[in-house]
C-alpha cells in the first residue's frame, strides 16, 4: 500500500528536526474534527486519517502535498499538490 519505510529517528529526534527545518506540528482541535463532515466520502477511499488530513487542511487553508492517487478527487474542497 505504499507505506513509508521505518523511521531511523526517534519521535523526539523527528520533532527537533521539524523545528530546525522551520516547520511546526499542528495540534488537532475541535474545529478540525467539525470540518471532517465537509470532506466527501467515497466508497473506495474511506481512510479516516486521510480524511482528517484533508479536514485539517481545509480549516487551516493549507494545501496538501500527497502522492496518494485518491487525493485529486478532493481538489474542489482542498488544494492538492502532486
Amino acid at each position: 500500500m505504499g507505506k513509508l519505510p521505518a523511521f531511523r529517528l526517534t519521535t523526539d529526534e523527528l520533532m527537533r528536526q521539524t523545528v530546525r527545518d522551520g516547520m511546526h506540528i499542528l495540534p488537532i482541535g475541535d474545529h478540525h474534527i467539525a470540518a471532517y463532515d465537509q470532506i466527501p466520502l467515497y466508497a473506495d477511499h474511506r481512510g479516516p486519517f486521510d480524511r482528517l488530513i484533508l479536514a485539517t487542511a481545509l480549516v487551516e487553508k493549507m494545501p496538501v502535498i500527497s502522492a496518494d492517487g485518491h487525493f485529486h478527487r478532493y481538489n474542489d474542497v482542498v488544494e492538492i499538490i502532486w
